[in-house]
């Protein structure tokens, strides 16, 4: 599936093979966003990605919104929303947060 970052400084993130200085995200955070990237981009579409049950995959409220959040670990999520593109779905991901912080 084709993945497109939103935000500026996690597009970053994603490419970055080594960090230096003070980062918004912890190192495992970081570490992991990349391994679920690789998950992502590997997988055709939405149907391949619920497949993965450690993603836990949901649809945000209210559901009009069009937006998934999907796991990195047990505090926090990738926020994105899923468009058609030359009849192809892409992962639009706009964020990355702390669901429990």
């Amino acid at each position: 599936m084709k993945v497109k970052i939103e935000d500026d400084h996690l597009d970053v993130v994603a490419q970055a093979k080594e960090l230096t200085g003070n980062q918004i995200y912890p190192g495992d955070v970081i570490k992991k966003f990349q391994q679920r990237l690789s998950q992502i981009r590997f997988r055709n579409n939405m149907q391949e990605l619920r497949e993965i049950k450690s993603l836990h995959i949901e649809k945000l409220e209210p559901k009009s919104s069009g937006k998934y959040s999907m796991r990195i670990n047990d505090s926090w999520r990738i926020i994105f929303r899923l468009q058609k593109q030359s009849g192809k779905t892409v992962m639009f991901i706009e964020q990355i947060n702390n669901h429990y912080g």
